[in-house]
């Protein structure tokens, strides 16, 4: 087996930019086929969160593409690699982190509703993290009906998620969130659907409608509405990857992935 080297030059925020730079990295993956990949992060920023996204990305080319993967942190910054390990990034090896900010990285199998909310209720307990009184039910049930529209929509091998809570002396701190799954993808699906809709703007636009869902007999989209009026409340940001698009719904500003992603990403942020 051979060995290729590829690195991650770019900081990856929960924004437009960092999706776009994750996608072309997701296209040199693309390209590699049965040999180790051995990875060089050279960025000096991750928010943990993006984590459930670069977790998946490298999870599909592992299956997908023959190729395992190894991190090769020798050019960089001791502080990155922390980053990695106290996210949970290797499940074999990974360290405390003393500011308890943290929501780890992990990945389930789209059957495993039960344990996704117990790893919510866990990591969103009272006093972790200080979030109003009420936030903490109401973003668990919109999680919870996500990760169930993983399950039912999606046909998804598996669901990775990660979080982070930024303090801001002083001020409301920042909540981030990313759920993403392995599967058909929110555009493709929605687009096979419904016959009408035939750009991944509208597709995007139609599943975070109040009502629509492409179950038949069956009452849904709750959720992603649901989540958007509540990322609104909490003056924040939610952005969609899905097959061939990243769209940033609060703001109505889409662009096209250079290389498509296979699945569905959601990606949140809160003031709290």
């Amino acid at each position: 087996m051979n060995d290729i080297t590829l690195e991650l030059k770019r900081d990856i925020h929960t924004s437009l930019d960092s999706v776009l730079s994750l996608s072309r990295f997701n296209g040199e993956l693309k390209n590699v086929f049965f040999c180790k990949c051995i990875i060089k992060p050279k960025f000096e920023w991750i928010n943990g969160a993006m984590f459930s996204l670069l977790s998946a990305i490298l999870r599909q080319r592992i299956e997908e593409n023959g190729i395992s993967v190894s991190f090769d942190f020798s050019e960089t910054k001791p502080s990155i690699k922390d980053l990695f390990l106290k996210n949970g990034f290797f499940e074999y090896n990974s360290v405390v982190d003393p500011y308890n900010t943290i929501v780890p990285v992990k990945s389930f199998e789209r059957t495993e509703i039960e344990n996704f909310i117990e790893y919510i209720k866990t990591n969103f307990n009272v006093g972790k993290f200080p979030f109003p009184a009420d936030f903490t039910g109401k973003i668990e049930n919109c999680l919870a009906e996500i990760f169930s529209n993983c399950e039912l929509h999606s046909q998804t091998r598996k669901v990775f998620s990660a979080g982070q809570y930024f303090p801001n002396k002083g001020k409301r701190g920042e909540f981030a969130f990313c759920l993403t799954d392995i599967g058909v993808g929110m555009t493709k699906l929605v687009k096979s659907k419904i016959s009408t809709i035939t750009t991944s703007e509208e597709a995007i636009r139609w599943a975070f409608t109040k009502n629509n869902t492409t179950i038949v007999d069956r009452p849904g989209g709750l959720g992603l509405n649901s989540l958007k009026e509540m990322v609104k409340n909490y003056t924040g940001s939610l952005i969609v990857v899905a097959n061939d698009i990243v769209f940033d719904v609060l703001q109505n500003r889409s662009e096209k992935l250079p290389f498509d992603f296979d699945g569905t990403s959601i990606i949140l942020t809160l003031t709290c």
